[in-house]
């Protein structure tokens, strides 16, 4: 594996990742409540969503016909937002 670069945003410790469904994006959790997605073709944020104090800790993109992204945080917090670009 080569590594192709570098994409950070959070201070703290990574939770999760997921892909979009067609390969272009990636989401990023992490333990601090910063949510970033990454366009991989630029490498540039292309949304940024911050919890205050609270851990995000799972996201995922919808695989279907909606562009959806959903994430929680560590205390029964779901959030769901449009992902369309």
């Amino acid at each position: 594996y080569i590594r192709e670069g570098l994409m950070t945003e959070a201070e703290d410790s990574g939770m999760c990742c997921a892909w979009n469904g067609f390969g272009t994006c990636v989401a990023s959790a992490s333990q601090d409540g910063v949510l970033c997605v990454w366009d991989i073709r630029s490498a540039n944020v292309v949304a940024k969503y911050s919890s205050g104090a609270r851990a995000f800790r799972a996201v995922k993109f919808s695989s279907g016909p909606a562009d959806l992204l959903a994430f929680t945080e560590h205390e029964s917090r779901v959030h769901l937002v449009d992902s369309r670009m």
